[in-house]
């Protein structure tokens, strides 16, 4: 792709980068969170992510897309990890990171009966604002799994909040 400015080195293809980078790390961050709950383990997913990203830049036609692919499936991936070591070593989970603004750590707080694929769901609905067709390319599955995933994920949330209420 000479002359495109989408070679590694070139000026444009790093300020094209940066504002990607700029633009979308907020995002990002909030799925890795309701995905992980840790900050500085989600803030490893988002930057790992970024950096696979750069290495694939020249190949990449969608960018955004592909990061949040990449953030989506290293969070899983880094889960099903901790998971089988904790299986393993047969110990109690880490408590989470306090989180400190209160308006992210209510919205954690309600995603925590949800199994994970709901969390990132409902994460990139509500928080990303993204449709059923690019969750579903996030999460690597079709829109009507997604549109399932939301139904059980809001009956659950639900179900939650009356149990609370009573």
């Amino acid at each position: 792709m000479t002359g495109s400015g989408r070679e590694l080195g070139s000026d444009q293809a790093q300020a094209a980068f940066e504002r990607l980078y700029r633009d979308s790390y907020g995002g990002l961050m909030a799925i890795a969170m309701a995905t992980v709950r840790e900050r500085t383990l989600a803030e490893d997913m988002v930057h790992d992510a970024y950096a696979q990203l750069w290495r694939h830049w020249a190949s990449v036609t969608y960018p955004l897309a592909w990061v949040r692919r990449a953030v989506v499936t290293n969070c899983l991936d880094t889960l099903r990890t901790q998971r089988r070591r904790d299986a393993i070593l047969r110990r109690q989970p880490r408590p989470t990171e306090s989180v400190t603004d209160s308006s992210d750590s209510a919205f954690l707080d309600l995603l925590v009966g949800l199994n994970d694929r709901q969390r990132v769901a409902l994460t990139l609905k509500y928080v990303e604002d993204l449709s059923e067709a690019d969750i579903a390319a996030a999460l690597g599955c079709r829109p009507g799994t997604v549109k399932s995933t939301l139904h059980r994920a809001i009956a659950a949330l639900r179900t939650n909040l009356e149990g609370e209420r009573s």
